[in-house]
C-alpha cells in the first residue's frame, strides 16, 4: 500500500483515544485519513472535526516546525533509526530538530525529573553529559523541562548531537 502523506499522518497522530499501534495498524491498512476515519466507523468526522479540518491543522503544524527548523519524518522514512522503527510502539511521526545520529553512533538517553536541583542534578547531569558526548555518544531527549533541558544544554555546550 502507498505510504500516506505527511499531512495525513500528523492529522491522525492528533486524533485522541487511539494508541500508537492503532494508529500504526490504519495506516498500514487504510490508504488515507479518510479511509482511516471510515474503518473507524467514524463517517469521516471524529469527536466532530472533518478529515479536511484535522488535514489544515496538521498542515499549520508542519509548517510551524518548518519555520523552527524542525523536520516532521513519517514512521516509514528511512531516515527513522532501524532500531525505533523495529520498536513495539514507535512513534507515528518524529519532530527532530537538528540531526538524526547515524546507526553506528553511540545513542544515550537522558530524562529525568522536571524539577531539577541546581545544587546536585543540574551539575551530576551536566558531567554525565559532557563525557558522553566526549566519548562521541548522541544524546536523545523528550526536551522536557529540568533533567531533559540540561542534559540538551550540555550536549550543544560540548560540541554534541
Amino acid at each position: 500500500m502507498t505510504p500516506w502523506t505527511l499531512t495525513d499522518l500528523v492529522a491522525l497522530s492528533m486524533l485522541q483515544g487511539l494508541t500508537v499501534a492503532d494508529m500504526r495498524t490504519l495506516s498500514t491498512t487504510t490508504r488515507d485519513l479518510d479511509g482511516a476515519m471510515q474503518a473507524l466507523a467514524a463517517d469521516t468526522t471524529l469527536f466532530g472535526t472533518p478529515c479536511d479540518a484535522l488535514r489544515e491543522i496538521a498542515d499549520g503544524a508542519i509548517r510551524r516546525a518548518a519555520a523552527s527548523d524542525v523536520t516532521v519524518i513519517p514512521w516509514y522514512d528511512e531516515r527513522v533509526p532501524l532500531r525505533m522503527r523495529d520498536a513495539t510502539d514507535p512513534p507515528l511521526v518524529l519532530w527532530v530538530r537538528g540531526n538524526i545520529p547515524a546507526v553506528t553512533t553511540p545513542c544515550i538517553g537522558v530524562v529525568g525529573t522536571r524539577t531539577c536541583t541546581v545544587n546536585y542534578g543540574m551539575p551530576v547531569t551536566k558531567a554525565f553529559v559532557e563525557r558522553w558526548v566526549d566519548a562521541g555518544c548522541a544524546i536523545i531527549s523528550g526536551l522536557a523541562s529540568g533533567v531533559d533541558t540540561v542534559a540538551h544544554e550540555a550536549t550543544l555546550s560540548a560540541g554534541g548531537v
